[in-house]
């Protein structure tokens, strides 16, 4: 392709060096071609912490959700993450190739198509390495925006957060379209919003591991098995924020954790898989603690003192996910954890 219609973003992250991220801006209305603020934020997090001697993904394989142009996972791979998944829709796949090449992170980063819902492309993550280990660290951001797309998102969060042996046969998808499914029909430039990432809308859950229901609103859905996953892997990638962040945020740290995982808080002991999912306060993402709740997973909001001094906004927050114990109490308050 022609690099007169790419657009090269450096990202300094401090002594640690500069990453940079190629913009395939001649994919217009697509909005996984571009960075976007709420991944910045989330790498400047992860940097930030890194240097103050609290290693978030160092030493982990990471795996990033809606890679988009692969920022996320890059700074990831940067900070010393063993292996990092990058994964978004399969015509991303070469973009997101190129940022890998272009930042020499090969030998850490690995890329695979992965549409939400999909049950090929979760049989595929299944099969490959980081799915027979587990992924340690999941990685997030500018993912919550369009209904269709929040909903099958947290569907396959909390899948790949189970235990492994675990996988979709079969699911409802939906196609990744920038004006598709918005919250109230409301297509305006507002991020990701009014893009579907992928997947059906994917409601509650009955017994894990036994079946579950994955339809439209109507209810009307298509069943399916939880069973073991199979099949071949790829190579796809991608990330997420735009330019810069604004002053906001405030409040103190959290250093809980056990060693390993530093700075993680609320009991969250090692060997547990952590989410980190960046977004901005935009329509539709009021429902992101109700889902998480459905689908079983605790939440913390990351303080605002915990994050770069100059990537912090009242307007995005980063929660930490896991998943929680049964009977466990699940925080559906977003301000959770700040101080």
């Amino acid at each position: 392709m022609d690099d007169d219609d790419c657009t090269v973003r450096e990202v300094d992250l401090d002594e640690l060096g500069t990453l940079r991220v190629k913009e395939f801006t001649f994919l217009q209305d697509e909005a996984g071609a571009v960075v976007w603020d709420a991944g910045l934020v989330l790498s400047y997090y992860m940097a930030y912490q890194h240097l103050k001697g609290r290693p978030l993904v160092a030493g982990r394989t990471c795996l990033e959700l809606g890679s988009g142009t692969g920022v996320v996972g890059l700074t990831a791979a940067r900070l010393g993450a063993v292996q990092v998944y990058l994964t978004d829709l399969p015509h991303l796949v070469p973009y997101m190739r190129e940022n890998i090449q272009l930042n020499d992170l090969g030998a850490r980063c690995r890329a695979l198509p992965l549409e939400w819902c999909n049950p090929e492309h979760l049989a595929a993550a299944r099969s490959a390495e980081l799915m027979r280990r587990g992924p340690e660290r999941i990685l997030a951001a500018d993912v919550v925006y369009d209904r269709a797309g929040r909903h099958s998102f947290f569907r396959t969060l909390a899948e790949l957060m189970a235990p492994s042996g675990i996988g979709v046969t079969g699911c409802s998808s939906y196609s990744s379209s920038r004006g598709a499914g918005t919250d109230g029909g409301d297509n305006r430039e507002l991020g990701r919003e009014g893009e579907g990432r992928s997947g059906g809308d994917c409601g509650g859950t009955e017994a894990m591991g036994v079946r579950e229901r994955c339809g439209d609103e109507s209810g009307d859905g298509t069943d399916f098995d939880l069973v073991g996953g199979g099949g071949g892997d790829g190579d796809g990638g991608g990330g997420g924020g735009d330019h810069g962040g604004s002053d906001g945020g405030g409040g103190g740290s959290s250093d809980g954790g056990s060693d390993g995982n530093v700075g993680m808080g609320s009991g969250v002991g090692d060997g547990v898989v952590v989410a980190f999912l960046s977004y901005e306060q935009r329509p539709g993402a009021e429902e992101v603690p109700e889902l998480c709740a459905r689908h079983g997973l605790m939440m913390e909001e990351v303080p605002g003192g915990d994050l770069h001094p100059s990537w912090r906004s009242a307007d995005i927050r980063i929660l930490k996910l896991w998943r929680g114990s049964p009977g466990a109490r699940h925080c559906g308050d977003p301000t959770v954890g700040t101080k």
